[in-house]
């Protein structure tokens, strides 16, 4: 069995300092494997332990134990002292059978005093239990409520009831072993847990809690911080008030009191009352901690009754009845005074400020357009495409056309006489969170906008340490700073909408979303502005287009115009896309025609308008291109599988990136679609008929291409012959 086992034989109990004796025992290399015969014989050359194994001089350092002490003072007058015969006989019909007893230093014939000494059969490594085994047999002696000086009940009892702390050390003897009082058997942990009853902490009402702590006395159940009590708790004032203790000397931050309110004896206790902890360094004591600990030594509580003493009975939280009862009366009372305010903000007329209008006073008023007929403006527009069906081109696009005051769409259809087109340049913004600006926007941007078009296009990427809400103070402020009479704001994108919703807001909650859209509407209204909302698809390909974004249908029910892109199932090629309304509230259906066009990065813009479509929205939500890897053999009597629609979101990324692309982009991208990482590269790996990988001579970048753009590639990537070293020269270069 293993202990702690001091190197000093002590003739007598005050021959040194008490923390000598400790410092020796933290001491790993005091950790000793000894029999019962050599744990008796050093005992009795005055050789202090630990029954608990440490690794240092706290509980927290205790790793494991097997051998028990409890010692008996017979300090408690109302109780009938024990003898170690009496002791012995009490434990032995409890099956706890004593190895060996034996007499403290200050035992004397007419006040015994001794320790009794048993061992586990099993080595106890959970501290917990460890407490327990000790408490258990404790309670086979008596206790009984001794009023202390300041005239409070506590419990106390002949056996020393701090014998439970895990660093609890004891000193050896020079009074002998105990005799009669020896054993050879040891007790099973499961005997000793059987003896242990779990105290039950007194439950008070909060009339009866005593007015002695006004800064915790009924401090509400709801939002109590424990550790924040325990670590501003008054110590000097509860030990000083409820033990009669008094300060001896000291008075700033480290004060002395006595007697000692644990062991009752004149040591040095002392009080650190920044820290809000105790220390006392007498001998027979060595108790320490916070008020929690200090409960455990007065009163023999393990921690889980302590801290609910400290809460219940000190703080004065109320037990969990009342503490529900009164946090619903707090809830009540707050409720009440809400009420209370707003009747008082009534005027005496309930339909004071309701406006009610006659329908024959109505006048129609005209719509007006920042692009007519896809972009009326004090309003939200909801944009939703398939995935890599080139929304960030279109969306660019549109911006460029906005911003400067041109036609978008082809011009397909004549405006009604209803319409009021703004053709003045203005100022758009672009809210992209996914893009970077450096190198994707930018590109995209020189594709698809001409250099004079570009300055009144405002970028605002995704920043690192602000989250921007697209009904929060920060777009309301871009607005402000950059609108002129001269160069008014005309429209604001956000890219994708779901990354810009506030922090917190649940995009499947249609009572979050209502209040989020109605938010953003109201923006759009005061501005006089168009904000254009891009939506990611979900996956549910068998639901109409109309409910193909993702999140709750609050967003299109709160636009008044939504478009869909999609591509052209007639086309082979791919490259043909169509744009159509999924609503339109204010246009007549003859006015909501679907527009096709191409993406061509030959040309300037990129955005190449075919003319009208015949086809509607739900023609093209699901309709997918014939794959160049599947060709006609295709069926197309099935919708894609995931690895197919991975396949085509690769292919369509890289042509809209000019060819080629770094694949962490690429992944990246897909990821934002819905797409798994093992999806996206099996994807890729379906597509190597036509797609293929290489990197940049040090393989710091994987770029996935298309095999007919070879080309475009950097230099370095298109030496193939070439060694790591040469390619990082040309990089360089």
């Amino acid at each position: 069995m293993k202990i702690n086992l001091d190197s000093v034989k002590l003739p007598a109990k005050n021959t040194e300092p008490f923390a000598n004796t400790v410092v020796r025992l933290k001491d790993p290399a005091r950790v000793v494997d000894i029999s019962l015969n050599d744990l008796e014989i050093a005992v009795c050359e005055g050789r202090a332990f630990t029954p608990g194994v440490l690794e240092g001089a706290s509980a927290s350092d205790w790793t494991q134990q097997q051998v028990f002490v409890l010692d008996f003072d017979n300090d408690v007058s109302t109780l009938l002292p024990l003898t170690p015969q009496g002791v012995f006989d009490t434990l032995t019909a409890a099956n706890i059978p004593v190895a060996f007893m034996y007499y403290s230093y200050s035992h004397k014939p007419e006040h015994e005093k001794f320790r009794a000494v048993m061992v586990c059969s099993e080595i106890v490594t959970d501290p917990a239990e460890c407490k327990r085994i000790t408490q258990g047999i404790m309670q086979l002696f008596p206790t009984a409520k001794v009023k202390n000086n300041a005239g409070r009940e506590i419990e106390r009892a002949q056996v020393d009831l701090s014998c439970f702390d895990l660093a609890r050390f004891f000193y050896g003897t020079n009074k002998g072993l105990v005799d009669g009082c020896k054993g050879t058997q040891t007790f099973t942990k499961a005997a000793a847990l059987s003896l242990y009853k779990e105290p039950q902490p007194e439950r008070v009402s909060m009339s009866k809690i005593p007015e002695q702590w006004p800064a915790h006395n009924k401090a509400a159940g709801v939002g109590f911080d424990l550790g924040e009590a325990i670590r501003t708790f008054d110590l000097l004032g509860y030990i000083t008030s409820t033990t009669g203790s008094k300060p001896s000397r000291g008075g700033g931050k480290d004060v002395r009191l006595e007697p000692c309110p644990i062991c009752g004896k004149k040591e040095r206790f002392q009080v650190d009352t920044q820290k809000s902890i105790f220390q006392c360094f007498g001998d027979s004591c060595g108790a320490a901690g916070n008020i929690i600990n200090f409960l455990q030594f007065a009163h023999g509580y393990d921690e889980k009754l302590a801290r609910e003493h400290f809460k219940y009975q000190i703080c004065g939280i109320a037990p969990q009845a009342e503490r529900r009862e009164y946090a619903m009366q707090k809830k009540a009372d707050a409720m009440k005074a809400t009420l209370t305010a707003s009747v008082s903000q009534l005027s005496t007329d309930p339909l004071d400020g309701i406006t009610v209008l006659t329908a024959s006073e109505i006048s129609e008023k005209p719509t007006e357009y920042n692009l007519y007929p896809h972009s009326p403006k004090h309003a939200v527009i909801m944009f939703v495409g398939i995935q890599g069906g080139g929304k960030s081109w279109l969306t660019l696009d549109m911006a460029a056309a906005i911003a400067n005051g041109r036609s978008w769409g082809g011009q397909v259809v004549e405006p009604d006489k209803y319409a009021i087109i703004d053709d003045k340049p203005g100022i758009v913004m672009m809210f992209n969170a996914e893009d970077d600006p450096e190198r994707t926007t930018a590109f995209r941007i020189n594709k698809s906008v001409s250099k004079y078009e570009q300055s009144n296009i405002k970028i605002i990427p995704a920043q690192s340490d602000k989250h921007i809400a697209m009904n929060g103070v920060i777009v309301k402020a871009l607005i402000k700073k950059y609108h002129t009479p001269e160069l008014p704001v005309k429209a604001i994108f956000f890219d994708p909408v779901q990354a810009y919703l506030p922090e917190g807001t649940d995009q499947n909650c249609a009572a979050a979303m209502r209040k989020v859209m109605t938010d953003v509407l109201a923006i759009a209204r005061e501005a006089g502005i168009t904000i254009i909302l891009v939506q990611h698809m979900n996956k549910d390909e068998g639901k109409s287009a109309v409910y193909r974004g993702m999140g709750s249908n609050e967003y299109s029910a709160a636009a008044r115009c939504g478009l869909f892109l999609g591509n052209d199932p007639e086309d082979e090629s791919g490259r043909r896309k169509v744009l159509a309304f999924s609503k339109a509230n204010w246009l007549p259906p003859d006015k909501q025609v679907s527009v096709q066009y191409e993406v061509d990065l030959t040309k300037t813009p990129a955005i190449q308008w075919l003319g009208a479509s015949k086809l509607r929205i739900d023609d093209i939500s699901s309709a997918r291109r014939k794959s160049k890897i599947a060709g006609d053999s295709q069926p197309q009597d099935r919708p894609p599988s995931k690895k197919e629609r991975a396949r085509d979101f690769i292919e369509n990324y890289l042509i809209d990136a000019g060819g080629y692309a770094d694949c962490k982009a690429v992944v990246k991208a897909a990821s934002m679609e819905g797409f798994t990482q093992g999806v996206i590269y099996e994807g890729f790996k379906l597509g190597r008929e036509y797609m293929d990988r290489t990197d940049n001579g040090a393989g710091r970048i994987v770029y996935w291409y298309i095999k007919e753009s070879w080309e475009n590639l950097p230099i370095e990537c298109r030496q193939e012959s070439l060694d790591g070293q040469t390619k990082r020269k040309l990089r360089n270069k």
